[in-house]
This record gives structure tokens, C-alpha cells and sequence, in this order.
């Protein structure tokens, strides 16, 4: 059986893989794509679901990826080729991804300067922690007389 792995992906966006489909026969060769396992919502999708190939001929059929949750996703897709005569050829194909969100923590919660007198600063140190399985990236704002020394910072997979 064949397979088709793509990356992490956050849910709701899209990642993009194609499946490469040749003809080595001597004939026109129809082609289908289905997902006979597939009930409702299907997180993989593939735009061009059928189409013809010249003889020795090949194809870059698109499938996109969208999860609409956290978690693993499979799904088997079975690819149909027929040349009009007596060659059929059936293939199964095991799509997987995973679907994940950021998961981004901060502590502490608030922050409480206390009393600073005039003229003076007051540092409080926060830890951000990633939890997610992607890297991920933080914008800091403040606004006077609160400064931030940074505004941008970018947070590993599982870390801190």
C-alpha cells in the first residue's frame, strides 16, 4: 500500500501535497480518485477528482489537507486507472496528517509593579511556554509608561 504523509498542520489551514499518476501503457488511460471510506466532513480534499492521460503520459494530481481539529487524521483513497480494454488497475493510497492548534501559556497572569518611585524601573520577568507541536511566534505590546525590550519573539515546539 502506499502512503501519503503530510506535515503538521494548524486547524483550519491548508497544507498542499501531490500525488504523481504516469501512464505507462500504450492506450488513453482514464483515471479516478474516491474515498470509499469516507463519511461527511473529510479534512482531505482533492480538487480534480478524475482525468485522462496520454499514453506514457503523467499527472500532478493536487490533495489538500485542512483539519478542523486537533489530532490525527487518515483516510485510504483508491486510485481507479482504465484504458477503455482489459487493463484496470486499482491502488489504495493511506493519506495521513496530524491537525493541531498553538497552545501558548504565559505566567504569571497580571502583572503587579508594586510602588516604583519617579525616575525609577521595575523589572517582572514572564515566562511563555509552547506546548504546541509547531513553533510559534509572539508579538508584545505595551503601551506608556510601560516598555516591553522586546516586541517579536519566536517560541520553539515544546519549549520555553
Amino acid at each position: 500500500m502506499k502512503q501519503l504523509s503530510f506535515p503538521r498542520t494548524l486547524i483550519d489551514q491548508q497544507s498542499i501535497e501531490f500525488i504523481l499518476l504516469r501512464s505507462r501503457m500504450y492506450d488513453t488511460v482514464n483515471w479516478s480518485i474516491k474515498f470509499p471510506n469516507s463519511i461527511g466532513y473529510n479534512s482531505f480534499h482533492i480538487p480534480t477528482m478524475n482525468g485522462t492521460l496520454e499514453p506514457n503520459d503523467t499527472s500532478l494530481v493536487k490533495v489538500i489537507f485542512q483539519p478542523n481539529a486537533q489530532g490525527h487524521y487518515k483516510e485510504i483513497a483508491t486510485i481507479h486507472m482504465m484504458d477503455g480494454e482489459i487493463n484496470n488497475l486499482l491502488t489504495e493510497l493511506t493519506i495521513t496528517g496530524i491537525g493541531h492548534s498553538p497552545k501558548i501559556d504565559g505566567f504569571p497572569l497580571s502583572l503587579d509593579f508594586g510602588t516604583v518611585p519617579v525616575g525609577f524601573m521595575s523589572f517582572i520577568w514572564i515566562t511563555v511556554v509552547n506546548r504546541a507541536f509547531v513553533d510559534d511566534d509572539i508579538h508584545i505590546f505595551s503601551s506608556y509608561p510601560f516598555f516591553t525590550n522586546q516586541t517579536y519573539i519566536k517560541i520553539r515546539a515544546k519549549t520555553s
